[in-house]
């Protein structure tokens, strides 16, 4: 069946059919939070960006693609999660323990030293990345996200996001500067 099949049948009364749209759609919803979301958040992330699409269901645009709808909500709900979590400032450069064992168990998975050594590189990169990306506003994470981490192009963030394309661009610019600035101040110490 026809996702606008579908939602005709939805917006008729036929709320159960819905569940179609969601077992279709889950993967792909979860491939956008998990990258932008903490492992502790992402099921009840991606049960906002359901409920919020059905909520608006009587708002999309029968003649556009549902998934590209509904994967603009999913961004814009990790871009939400974030701003009401802005509220830590300070980040420490400490594992969780679960993440500490799961490392720990892929170290003694490695075939060799070369991996080894590459593993704890990449690991190491990315809990710096992290570190500095908690430091952005909300916003400014998620463009840097988008654009340099997934490859995105700046029309269609700017799109997402319901911004200008210049402005799209001088926030990351900006954002790429203040990114400079945590780095100094990280390696400074």
């Amino acid at each position: 069946m026809d996702d606008r099949d579908i939602i005709r049948q939805i917006l008729d009364g036929e709320i159960n059919q819905f569940e179609l749209l969601v077992d279709k759609y889950r993967r792909k919803v979860f491939s956008v939070i998990c990258k932008r979301v903490p492992v502790s958040d992402q099921e009840l992330t991606a049960q906002d960006v359901f409920l919020k699409a059905f909520r608006s269901l009587s708002t999309f645009n029968i003649t556009m693609p549902f998934e590209n709808w509904l994967m603009t909500i999913a961004v814009r709900t990790c871009f939400d999660y974030w701003r009401s979590h802005h509220r830590l400032k300070q980040t420490k450069l400490v594992l969780s323990e679960d993440s500490h064992e799961e490392w720990l168990q892929n170290v003694e998975d490695a075939y060799s030293i070369e991996k080894f050594e590459s593993e704890v590189s990449r690991k190491e990169t990315l809990e710096i990345l992290q570190i500095i990306l908690k430091k952005l506003s909300p916003e400014d994470r998620l463009l840097i996200d988008m654009v340099y981490l997934e490859g995105w192009k700046f029309k269609d963030v700017a799109k997402i996001l319901n911004w200008k394309l210049s402005k799209t661009k001088v926030r990351s610019m900006r954002a790429k500067h203040k990114m400079r600035k945590e780095l100094e101040k990280l390696f400074k110490k």
